[in-house]
């Protein structure tokens, strides 16, 4: 995956380049994930076939609350406590978390500015004591998935993909999390569902690995109902936001009154309490209404035309078949300020992991990596997003980056 500089050149040629008119409804606020819509609410009849993408076609498939919880427990399905993982030097932090929470010793691998793991550097790496990889898809793009299963078969070692950032994807005619010997993916990032996490694993009987407890009916409806919340500010705009807010609060509230735990999404936590936490009812029900493939479509539309407005810029231009991009990285030197100005502006761009993890490689160890987090911002190309909202982001963004 490549993306360039923002640099002083890159502004001459967007300032160069024709800009679309304002559009009207200025205060629609762009979410930075897909939301739900209230006829996702109805239950409906569709049955999953064994053609959809891993993990819904994967009779096998086990689910639960956070795709942290499917690290975990795959960490323990495959007894690696005491031995070496190569683990990307690039990565969010909840995972290595929940590996570590396993007991698995992590060594860090390259990951270069095209968000490639470095093969040579993980062969250079493998010791006697390492017995897997794990392999993270960045934002829908895929590793070097032969070049890493040929090492694999090498030394013997167990892959793990992680598909959090992936879902949905596909290279070369395989869905991604299917190469791998494990597959981990997290439903929420790429579909409007309140909770999701999932593991497939080849070749294992995973009937033991059910989840012992559902959520509370107060934890999944009150990510739902912000969720509608959201979609609520989509279509109608910003004077829904207090709304939003105040039912977040209320929410909290009720939790407090009735001690009641509300396990957020958002945190950045691996709990072990809470790794036997299952999916809720409700992403189930949502999910078995869902076009997947038009789903894939509009993302991948929305994608492509925020790359043509930028022309030689920062984009990553190189969407081959079957990628299900998860958003668009815009890297730019002056990461806060920019982000400050979308957000300021309605749209809900991600610092990207910006923030180094206390036990992740000492600074310096990984230019790149480091590069990476201090210059990649996440711009949504979701499938909620329509033309309108493409053409308003194109508009902002060189605002933002011209400064």
């Amino acid at each position: 995956m490549r993306a360039l500089n923002v640099d002083s050149d890159f502004v001459r040629r967007v300032a160069l380049k024709p800009v679309p008119q304002a559009i009207g409804g200025a205060t629609r606020l762009i979410p930075s994930l897909p939301t739900l819509w209230p006829h996702m609410l109805l239950p409906n009849a569709n049955v999953r076939a064994e053609s959809l993408p891993p993990p819904f076609g994967i009779r096998s498939a086990r689910y639960w609350y956070f795709a942290r919880n499917a690290v975990w427990h795959a960490a323990n399905l495959f007894d690696l406590a005491g031995s070496e993982m190569l683990m990307p030097a690039y990565f969010h932090g909840v995972e290595v978390d929940a590996l570590r929470a396993a007991g698995v010793h992590l060594v860090w691998v390259r990951v270069d500015r095209r968000m490639q793991l470095d093969l040579a550097d993980a062969r250079a790496k493998c010791t006697p004591r390492t017995r897997a990889i794990y392999a993270i898809h960045y934002a829908g793009f895929p590793q070097d998935l032969d070049g890493l299963s040929d090492l694999c078969r090498e030394r013997g070692l167990f892959l793990l993909e992680d598909c959090a950032l992936s879902l949905l994807s596909s290279h070369r005619g395989r869905w991604l999390g299917t190469v791998g010997d494990a597959a981990i993916f997290c439903l929420y990032k790429t579909l409007p569902v309140p909770n999701g996490g999932a593991l497939v694993v080849k070749d294992r009987d995973l009937a033991f690995l059910s989840a012992s407890h559902a959520p509370t009916l107060l934890t999944t409806a009150s990510h739902a109902a912000s969720q509608l919340m959201a979609n609520l500010e989509l279509r109608a705009g910003a004077w829904t936001t207090p709304l939003r807010t105040g039912l977040r609060e209320a929410a909290r509230w009720m939790a407090r009154q009735r001690g009641a735990v509300r396990v957020s999404t958002g945190t950045q936590r691996f709990e072990v309490g809470n790794a036997d936490l299952g999916m809720s009812a409700l992403s189930d029900q949502i999910i078995r209404g869902l076009d997947l493939a038009a789903i894939v479509q509009r993302r991948r539309r929305n994608y492509q035309r925020l790359a043509a407005a930028f022309e030689g810029s920062s984009f990553n231009r190189d969407l081959s078949d079957g990628v299900c991009p998860l958003f668009v990285p815009l890297e730019t030197l002056d990461k806060s300020r920019v982000l400050a100005r979308l957000l300021a502006r309605g749209i809900s761009a991600i610092d990207f992991w910006r923030t180094p993890h206390p036990h992740g490689p000492a600074l310096g160890t990984f230019p790149e990596v480091d590069a990476l987090r201090e210059t990649v911002l996440e711009l949504p190309c979701h499938q909620d997003l329509e033309d309108e909202d493409i053409d308003r982001m194109i508009v902002e963004v060189r605002a933002a980056v011209r400064g």
